[in-house]
């Protein structure tokens, strides 16, 4: 009966990440098809994380979110979402050849401003956030994201600077972080059991 329960949640996991993927591949797909449709799956891509999220909460930890994580995946979730608008809106605007003078400033620093909801999101979480191994878990994981990213960015940078690497553009730290933060978490949680 156990190594029943024990399959039927592997493959409940196993069936989360490939729907996850999946969704993500069908949304880069429909980004792909350019227009209005960049919008529409881009905005999958958002949708489908948060729903990978609260999937894996169910899955792994079996109890229910806590206030300040749901106001958290609130806000987070409106941040990527204007991102995402945001950061298509400027891309299809500079290709029309619109972003010339002052207007371009604005419309260059739109999508930074999403970015910067985002990180103030994860700042009121860690405030608002009650549970002491919660909040350490975030704090561990901010390290290891800050930690990764910063030697990233030197690693590249010095081999960018003697012609070894092309240039990568500074707003790539943000999703070194994100994934670098994401991805340590589990392993952070995992050494606590």
């Amino acid at each position: 009966m156990a190594s029943e329960r024990g399959e039927w949640l592997a493959l409940k996991k196993f069936l989360l990440f490939a729907g996850f993927i999946a969704a993500i591949l069908v949304c880069v797909r429909v980004i792909g098809l350019g227009g209005v449709w960049s919008f529409v799956g881009g905005l999958g891509t958002v949708a489908a994380s948060l729903a990978f999220a609260l999937g894996s909460n169910r899955l792994f930890k079996r109890e229910p979110l806590r206030p300040a994580m749901r106001r958290y995946m609130l806000r987070f979730g409106v941040s990527m979402s204007a991102y995402v608008f945001l950061l298509i809106g400027a891309i299809m605007l500079h290709g029309q050849g619109l972003t010339a003078g002052p207007l371009g400033y604005v419309i260059a620093l739109a999508p930074a401003l999403a970015i910067l909801g985002s990180i103030a999101a994860m700042g009121f979480y860690l405030a608002e956030e009650k549970d002491e191994f919660a909040r350490e878990i975030l704090i561990q994981s901010l390290l290891w994201g800050i930690a990764v990213t910063l030697g990233a960015a030197s690693v590249w940078g010095f081999l960018e600077t003697f012609g070894k690497a092309p240039h990568a553009p500074a707003w790539a730290a943000v999703p070194i972080f994100a994934m670098a933060m994401g991805l340590s978490q589990p392993l952070i949680a995992r050494r606590y059991r």
